[in-house]
């Protein structure tokens, strides 16, 4: 049986995440849930708080992904996946509170905090897809279906972090590789993390 891991905070949408279970676990897919222990206070910058919910693809499903799932079976299991990112993110009062030392912060990004995706990328690195916050008109189940695809390609060999506009020698912030789904191009693209009026030129 294939697994696949997620990651739940504080029991979060876990109607949703039991019924992702049930939906596949006929196609031999199965669901690791964990459930970590309450976060301490970080010392990051927002796009590196982990989401209320983590789908996590780890190395073996990866291989899986390029060479053993039949195309009919991967194509479905991209439509759950994404039909469950738009249940998890439009549920109401799901977004967390980010709480400084002077009371809540303003969150001035436009992602989630309540869905991301993660999967290996090797080397320590890890892909982390970010979607917006609730928008009916968003094509989450798109998003989520172009960040599968592009790690089973980018293990398969065909696309390199060039692709989604990253030079390699570029560093990481915490090993992540944040990428976000640019819907009028209809591909993922790299997010950077620095502001544009930090980063040198």
């Amino acid at each position: 049986m294939y697994k696949i891991e997620v990651t739940s905070y504080r029991d979060t949408a876990e109607e949703e995440i039991a019924h992702l279970q049930a939906e596949l676990m006929p196609a031999q897919v199965g669901i690791d849930v964990r459930h970590p222990p309450q976060w301490g206070p970080f010392a990051t910058i927002e796009l590196a708080v982990p989401a209320l919910v983590v789908i996590a693809f780890a190395q073996t499903f990866l291989a899986a992904l390029v060479g053993e799932l039949a195309k009919d079976t991967y194509e479905w299991l991209k439509q759950r996946l994404g039909h469950f990112g738009r249940q998890v993110i439009s549920r109401e009062r799901i977004e967390p509170t980010l709480y400084g030392r002077h009371g809540p912060i303003t969150r001035e990004n436009p992602y989630s905090l309540a869905l991301s995706l993660e999967a290996e990328a090797g080397h320590g690195a890890r892909f982390r897809l970010y979607l917006p916050r609730y928008e009916a008109a968003f094509g989450y189940e798109a998003a989520i279906g172009s960040f599968v695809d592009f790690v089973r390609d980018y293990h398969a060999g065909r696309v390199t972090l060039a692709d989604l506009g990253l030079d390699e020698e570029e560093p990481l912030y915490g090993n992540l590789i944040m990428v976000c789904y640019d819907e009028p191009a209809r591909k993922l693209v790299w997010l950077d993390p620095i502001p544009p009026g930090v980063r040198r030129p």
